[in-house]
């Protein structure tokens, strides 16, 4: 089974992708920083429920 991270990261990028949010964007829309949106994308960290 893949691991959740990966499947949560190949998610938000496809999302963000379909939508035309550039990383800038959709953290601004999550009131996250955009280290953040890039780690969770990356699968090297794991966003809260709130963020998602």
């Amino acid at each position: 089974m893949e691991d959740i991270n990966i499947r949560i990261a190949q998610k938000v990028r496809e999302i963000r992708l379909a939508r035309g949010y550039t990383l800038d964007i959709l953290a601004s829309r999550c009131q996250v920083s955009r280290s953040a949106i890039s780690l969770i994308e990356r699968g090297e960290a794991s966003p809260t429920a709130v963020v998602l």
